[in-house]
């Protein structure tokens, strides 16, 4: 039964939600997507390039599309006037495929900018909904309302709610996934969850991993979970098939280098050099901001000389610390958009302390 308090949220992540709808960042990503789904039906690539920027100029304002074709921006100036050039970068985009699905189901009723950030919106809202179920199993109703508030509006979740890419939605499968793991106590829709991410955005496979690589550690997958262990291996191999299929994974490796430049291999040095550039600039992100959230407990515990238990929530807080390092050092850099479900569980992580041990603070056995 919804409270009033309950009601409230909603109808504030609701109204905000809407709000970055009327006005979304309309982000040069939607144009490859937007290609993505017309060549579907289309298989010129002068003529999917031609419609791409049609529907775009048709259905955003013009100092937004402005901002799409700009003349100062050289690769923005290039793939607006070389549809070869611009085919060949949708490449990339084709390792979202559920998020593309979502799109050209949409697209049927909308124009196909909207149709490209509304799953953003929608993964907006259901992420901010799982987090304030979440928080208010830590803390009392009226600061979990205030601290939910402050997730869905501070910047780096604000501002990746409006872009046309597919990172909320596949945040929202991830937090939904951790939250059914760890309150819910439910590992086979976990499990499910985290496939649709994986579906949603390829490089979360990785992700996966990790977290199938403890359970199998922690004996909770057992040789029994047929189910289980189908679910991981029909998504790794459907992951994988799409991706040879697309060519997708050579995407993957790690690239320091302009997009014009000549150079095609990239030195130890170098790699470490840009490694050291992302650290350093990963200090003046919203990162730095959220990762306070997660040292706070930690800290207080090591200088008080208390026992962190171990119990479901820390892990997942651990596998996305683990997730994040794993990933910078094959892409040295920090994206706010990448990080929503990071970000929503640092701030859980710190909360949770603020109560006594049940369900899922229980501790790992």
């Amino acid at each position: 039964m919804l409270k009033t308090i309950d009601i409230l949220f909603i109808f504030i992540l609701v109204t905000i939600a809407g709000l970055v709808l009327k006005k979304p960042q309309y982000n040069w990503d939607m144009l490859p997507y937007m290609a993505i789904v017309i060549s579907l039906d289309e298989d010129n690539t002068t003529t999917i390039h031609q419609k791409t920027y049609d529907a775009a100029r048709e259905n955003i304002p013009p100092d937004k599309y402005a901002a799409l074709i700009d003349s100062n921006n050289a690769y923005r100036k290039m793939m607006s006037q070389n549809s070869q050039k611009f085919f060949d970068e949708l490449l990339l985009y084709h390792s979202k495929p559920l998020y593309v699905f979502f799109v050209f189901i949409l697209s049927l009723f909308f124009a196909l900018p909207m149709a490209s950030v509304i799953p953003s919106i929608l993964g907006y809202v259901v992420c901010g909904w799982v987090f304030y179920i979440w928080i208010n199993r830590y803390v009392d109703s009226r600061i979990a309302l205030l601290i939910s508030l402050f997730w869905i509006v501070s910047w780096p979740v604000l501002d990746t709610a409006g872009l046309s890419t597919p990172d909320f939605l596949c945040s929202a499968f991830i937090l939904a996934g951790f939250f059914c793991w760890v309150e819910k106590r439910n590992l086979m829709i976990s499990i499910t969850l985290f496939g649709l991410a994986v579906m949603t955005r390829l490089d979360v496979g990785l992700l996966l991993l990790i977290f199938v690589a403890w359970l199998y550690y922690d004996k909770e997958i057992q040789v029994r979970s047929v189910g289980l262990i189908g679910i991981f291996l029909m998504v790794m191999c459907w992951t994988l098939i799409w991706a040879s299929h697309y060519d997708v994974i050579k995407h993957f490796k790690v690239q320091f280098m302009d997009p014009f430049s000549a150079k095609q291999n990239m030195g130890f040095v170098n790699y470490l050099s840009g490694v050291w550039s992302g650290i350093k600039a990963s200090r003046y992100s919203h990162f730095s901001i959220f990762i306070l959230f997660f040292l706070m407990p930690i800290t207080y515990h090591v200088t008080h000389k208390i026992v962190i238990v171990w119990n479901r929530l820390n892990i997942c807080v651990m596998i996305l610390a683990l997730h994040t390092v794993a990933r910078f050092f094959l892409a040295p850099m920090i994206e706010d958009r990448l990080m929503i479900p990071h970000y929503a569980l640092f701030v859980l992580f710190a909360f949770s302390f603020s109560r006594k041990l049940d369900n899922s603070t229980e501790p790992i056995s």
